[in-house]
């Protein structure tokens, strides 16, 4: 009985989160009424957002509100072990070891902003002590060798994992593969084709304009089949490049300019058809120039596209304008620079950090009637917040549209609807004013040529 409500209070602090109080608080009560609501409520799902009884027994009003932020808050799957903790308190099996729980509960924040984890990917036994799949040992291919290109090759040699030797480049421009020889010792290709005969991975790193030419290279003549592909390509999907190239291997991914200093956003997701260890291979890869995102929906990637693909151009102009008015003021440009790059910094730091709503600390620096609430004032009536989002949204349409999809979405667009039926009589009438409209521009044609004879009859 004793070892079944140590485990009840534990799984109170797994819901609750880390508030110790809240959970001793609802600890409090005793054996006898405790393991009677565990035991008729241990199956009640907690994905309804309403706290089981056994978890908000003795709790005050307030926190019982922190408990219910708690729970909503939490990015874990609540019904992977939520419910399955409740039962494991009320079960007559012996007690099972929940420190995973806790652990994943623990480093939940952490890896957040990360791809997902091993446990999600991993296919071998997890009792096992085999080491996880790395990108070591593979030979990797670039299509395409600009400065994106260039980051991730760079990323990947510097973290000592694949040897230069191990990497090869493909371009259009023969001095562009030189330089990179020269600079990395990378290994210059001829063709596209060699390329996917050669690697086993190939990063596809080209302009959204120059993928058909690729395709029409390689299409149906790559005999290595098992070759694993990593396209950087904006806006194609992984349908369009299996069918473009005629492989099954795809990983579709969008890192942004930071990979050049190895502080890189990138969301990435797979086909069904790579594996576990496979995805683990090209996470392990993406994760030598910053971090990794894994997004299982591929409809995701035209939004990180836009997020975070063309979000440092987006702050860079933040950037240059403040610097700009700066020097405008009077102010040398060198200091601006300086005061300008180190705020920016500064401001993004004390965001991850404090872990707040960044409205949160600018209310905290807006005094009334101040300098930053007369700069605030002016940029809500110029319209910033409704231009950095219609910016955005730019993004994200154009992104749909280099992979062919509809662009009509987001707000003020018009959702064509392809079901659409009009009514019988009001295609006959539309049928009959176009062919009046014909009829008419017909007749002024004839006008216009009977007018026009005399004159030419007059000039000769």
């Amino acid at each position: 009985m004793a070892a079944r409500i140590n485990v009840l209070k534990r799984c109170q602090t797994l819901v609750l989160g880390r508030n110790a109080t809240h959970a001793k608080q609802a600890c409090k009560s005793a054996e006898a009424t405790a393991m009677p609501q565990a035991k008729a409520e241990a199956s009640s799902p907690l994905l309804n957002h309403v706290t089981p009884s056994t978890v908000r027994s003795n709790l005050s009003p307030r926190s019982q509100a922190h408990s219910m932020r708690a729970l909503r808050s939490n990015r874990i799957s609540r019904k992977t072990y939520s419910n399955a903790v409740l039962a494991a308190a009320v079960s007559p099996e012996p007690c099972l070891d929940l420190s995973s729980f806790g652990q994943a509960r623990h480093h939940s924040t952490a890896t957040r902003h990360h791809s997902t984890t091993a446990a999600q990917l991993a296919e071998h036994d997890t009792t096992s002590n085999s080491p996880l799949p790395t990108v070591a040992g593979q030979r990797v291919a670039f299509v395409g060798a600009g400065k994106m290109a260039e980051a991730i090759m760079a990323g990947m040699i510097k973290s000592g994992k694949i040897p230069a030797s191990e990497i090869m480049t493909v371009d259009t421009s023969p001095v562009r593969q030189k330089e990179l020889q020269a600079t990395y010792g990378t290994v210059p290709l001829a063709t596209a084709l060699d390329a996917f005969e050669a690697a086993d991975i190939v990063v596809m790193a080209v302009k959204p304009q120059h993928m058909s030419h690729i395709f029409n290279a390689v299409q149906n003549k790559i005999a290595n089949k098992d070759v694993l592909v990593l396209s950087i390509v904006a806006g194609y999907t992984m349908d369009q490049l299996q069918r473009g190239l005629g492989v099954p291997l795809v990983v579709r991914a969008m890192p942004n300019t930071p990979a050049l200093i190895r502080q890189a956003v990138t969301s990435w997701t797979r086909s069904p058809d790579v594996s576990n260890s496979q995805a683990l291979v090209i996470r392990d890869l993406l994760m030598t120039f910053g971090r990794a995102i894994y997004l299982p929906e591929e409809e995701k990637m035209d939004m990180a596209t836009a997020l975070a693909g063309s979000g440092p151009a987006l702050c860079q102009l933040m950037l240059e304008a403040m610097i700009d008015t700066g020097v405008h003021m009077g102010m040398p440009r060198e200091q601006a620079y300086e005061m300008v790059t180190e705020t920016m910094k500064g401001a993004v730091n004390l965001t991850i950090a404090s872990k707040d709503h960044p409205s949160m600390l600018r209310n905290d620096i807006t005094s009334p009637g101040g300098t930053t609430a007369a700069a605030l004032y002016e940029i809500e009536r110029g319209g910033l917040r409704t231009v950095m989002s219609d910016s955005i949204w730019a993004a994200y349409r154009r992104s749909r549209e280099l992979g062919g999809l509809d662009s009509c979405v987001g707000p003020g667009r018009f959702h064509y609807n392809a079901q659409l039926e009009l009514p019988d009589e009001l295609v006959e009438n539309l049928k009959e004013v176009t062919e009046s409209m014909n009829d008419i521009k017909d007749e002024l044609a004839d006008v216009t040529s009977n007018l026009e004879e005399p004159l030419h009859s007059a000039k000769a």
